[in-house]
């Protein structure tokens, strides 16, 4: 558990799965044992007013050519 107003890092080599970790937070993934609860909900459903509170930046970028800078 991560209290509140806390900052986490996850650090570790390739392959060990940090990226797994951020998709299971994020809803992306379902967790296959055990539960994962993000804003005191459980990750895989959570409501949309629990999203607009989280914010994720992946590495790399997409680009959306119908959309600008402004």
């Amino acid at each position: 558990m991560v209290g509140q107003g806390r900052i986490l890092g996850l650090l570790g080599k390739n392959g060990v799965g940090k990226t797994t970790l951020i998709k299971i937070l994020m809803g992306f993934l379902s967790p296959t044992a055990g539960t994962c609860r993000v804003l005191g909900e459980p990750s895989h459903a959570l409501s949309s007013a629990a999203k607009r509170r989280i914010g994720l930046v992946f590495e790399g970028h997409l680009a959306y050519d119908f959309l600008s800078i402004a």
